[in-house]
């Protein structure tokens, strides 16, 4: 399957929003998805143009992805607007 990598990335991104939902108990998952989508597109853009690291083709850009989205969610719990 040509894209399987990018599918796989982007169930893990869900699967950590959704987890990050779960662990902080905040009911936010919307927010959750969106940030973490977004920082595993900046970690595959990290890990594919910046820093060459690999392919498109190869299963080395999605860990890169899964960082990106792991250090979104935590930047967005730590900083995100609170009442």
């Amino acid at each position: 399957m040509p894209y399987i990598e990018m599918a796989a990335t982007a169930v893990v991104a869900v699967a950590l929003a959704w987890l990050a939902d779960i662990v902080t108990g905040r009911r936010d998952l919307p927010g959750f998805i969106v940030v973490a989508l977004t920082g595993a597109a900046g970690g595959a853009f990290l890990t594919l143009r910046v820093f060459a690291l690999s392919t498109i083709d190869s299963w080395l850009w999605p860990m890169g992805a899964a960082i990106g989205a792991v250090a979104a969610i935590v930047l967005y719990f730590l900083f995100r607007k609170q009442r």
